[in-house]
């Protein structure tokens, strides 16, 4: 599952250079969870009172959808925790979209919108639960209606928005 953009970076350690170097350079997952919980950890963090940080919960939204995405086939008792955890921060991330750096709104936007309908996604394939198929299926519905104009021409996210239609069918009534 490749990530549509790469993660909103922020900068060092105390905001999360560290884990957005796990996330999208190394593919560690786990570090990058560490490091990210440690970033939110931070009492000024946990409220949000540098709002910079807001992205973050994106970021730790998209590291626990790919190490649940990892344990599918490894550890299916486990990958359910994630997609639920990526589907946490991932919420916390879009109450709080109006703190998203400008530089790359539509990006962190997309990739808040992107995850939570992936982790709905796989999180219903794991559970066949048919009210998490409702919530997959609306932030699908999300997804879409949220799709932000300038990255419509972007290759990127063009091939990511194929993905999705991609996903979104395979949930979709008959």
């Amino acid at each position: 599952m490749a990530p549509p953009s790469a993660s909103i970076r922020t900068t060092p350690r105390r905001t999360g250079a560290w884990a957005t170097f796990y996330l999208d350079d190394k593919e560690d997952y786990d570090r990058a969870i560490a490091e990210f919980e440690a970033v939110l950890a931070l009492p000024e963090n946990q409220q949000l009172i540098y709002k910079q940080f807001a992205v973050t919960f994106t970021n730790l939204g998209h590291a626990y959808c790919e190490k649940g995405n990892r344990l599918v086939d490894s550890d299916r008792a486990a990958a359910p925790t994630y997609f639920a955890k990526a589907i946490k921060a991932l919420q916390t991330a879009r109450q709080n979209t109006r703190f998203f750096p400008s530089a790359e709104y539509d990006e962190a936007v997309h990739d808040t919108y992107y995850y939570t309908a992936l982790s709905y996604h796989k999180l219903y394939l794991m559970t066949k639960q048919p009210a998490v198929m409702n919530s997959a299926s609306l932030a699908w519905r999300e997804y879409f209606d949220f799709f932000p104009k300038k990255l419509e021409g972007n290759p990127t996210f063009v091939q990511a928005r194929e993905g999705a239609r991609r996903y979104r069918d395979q949930i979709q009534e008959p």
